[in-house]
């Protein structure tokens, strides 16, 4: 059975960006356990971390390589000092490669399962990844993408990322999205679509 490693991004005393009411470390642990949870009937979810833990940029790859893991996918969310900066995107290392495949397999899901949420994505190669250094993704041995799933600067998508029924359906489409990229079928596979009337105030 093939192995992907889930990397909740930040962690203990690193809180990543905050919003009103909530750290980006502890949603990235919400959904990347949920996305653990519908890929164990697949494949064996590895994660990084489990746990409100601290763990070095360096030390997440080097724990999915001893994991030989099959894909590496790394969740966070975004921000910014413009309160209206919104939507999500999709990471890799610079040029073209089987990342590239991941992360567009993952975006279509993602974005199908979010059709309210603004994609911002780089068509300047034909593909939905946006391409940066990150030291997260650059180390790993398999295929690695880093996604943001928006943004916590931004007090709608802040709320939208603390809601559970945003955090389900988003983990699925993630998972879905890996296990596509891989070529592994998956029954019931249709995206569930998150409430476009999602009600749930700080």
């Amino acid at each position: 059975m093939k192995t992907v490693a889930i990397d909740a991004g930040h962690g203990g005393h690193d809180g990543g960006a905050y919003g009103a009411y909530s750290k980006e470390k502890d949603i990235a642990l919400s959904v990347s356990l949920l996305v653990a949870e519908y890929l164990k009937p697949y494949v064996k979810p590895f994660l990084t971390r489990s746990t409100d833990v601290f763990l070095s940029l360096s030390t997440r790859p080097t724990m999915a390589n001893n994991a030989k893991a099959s894909a590496f996918v790394s969740i966070h969310c975004n921000s910014a000092n413009n309160e209206n900066a919104r939507g999500w995107e999709v990471f890799t290392t610079p040029g073209q490669n089987n990342s590239d495949l991941l992360a567009t397999a993952i975006g279509k899901r993602y974005g199908a399962a979010n059709p309210d949420l603004k994609t911002r994505f780089d068509e300047s190669d034909g593909d939905i990844d946006k391409e940066a250094n990150f030291a997260v993704i650059r180390g790993t041995d398999c295929p690695s993408c880093l996604l943001e799933l928006g943004f916590i600067s931004n007090e709608g998508e802040e709320i939208l990322m603390n809601n559970e029924q945003y955090q389900r359906a988003s983990a699925k489409a993630i998972a879905y999205g890996i296990l596509d990229s891989m070529g592994i079928e998956v029954e019931g596979s249709e995206p569930v679509v998150v409430s476009r009337t999602i009600e749930q105030r700080i």
